[in-house]
């Protein structure tokens, strides 16, 4: 798969019961290709939880997946459970004193698997955080006081991912000059007169559009 950047293990699993993918630019179809690859390499019970992501996701940073799977996931369409799996070790498949054919093979049709498409597949807003040259001006100053190390953690800054429409980007460049004022004024126009989460229904201001 020439998308494949690499296959990260999880200690905490055991480095055999989770695992993420990282992809680059994949194509419709290559995240459950390669999570369904990875699935049959079975040379004991092994990979329950598999994860498929985008290569702007540390994959060795929990907090880092977490974020993706948050905001990249929609659970019945990016999911999937299947069968077959052996669990030897893995005392969630049935209890300790159960015969052995049950404890590796529970049910007669095995463990399950769980598949998470976590990559983006289309275009997204940019990372909502200041740009990579302000935060690194702000790491520049920080330092330059002697205030504690930093340890920066994937995103620590902002980056577009496909979809930024011009009044996004002319807003964000006023943010940067102080201008807010301006920018209030001109979304003002998209203000509405009752709540969402309060009605559920969106209205419109008198001369304005939602």
């Amino acid at each position: 798969m020439p998308g494949l950047r690499k296959v990260t293990f999880f200690e905490m699993g055991g480095s055999a019961q989770a695992l993420a993918i990282t992809l680059h630019d994949p194509k419709p179809g290559d995240a459950w290709e390669a999570l369904r690859a990875a699935a049959t390499a079975r040379n004991g019970p092994w990979c329950k939880w598999l994860i498929a992501l985008d290569d702007d996701i540390d994959a060795e940073d929990l907090d880092s997946v977490l974020w993706a799977l948050s905001w990249r996931v929609q659970p019945h369409r990016d999911i999937q459970v299947q069968r077959g799996r052996h669990t030897d070790l893995d005392p969630s498949g049935a209890p300790a004193d159960a015969p052995f054919d049950e404890r590796t093979y529970p049910g007669g049709l095995g463990g399950s698997q769980i598949f998470i498409d976590a990559t983006r597949g289309w275009a997204f807003p940019p990372v909502s955080l200041p740009s990579k040259d302000l935060m690194e001006n702000a790491r520049k100053i920080w330092e330059e006081l002697k205030l504690p190390e930093l340890t920066p953690r994937v995103p620590w800054y902002g980056y577009e991912l496909g979809y930024l429409p011009d009044d996004w980007s002319q807003a964000a460049e006023r943010a940067v000059r102080g201008e807010y004022l301006k920018t209030g004024e001109e979304f003002r126009k998209y203000r509405t007169l009752s709540s969402y989460f309060e009605t559920g229904q969106v209205v419109p201001p008198e001369g304005g559009s939602a």
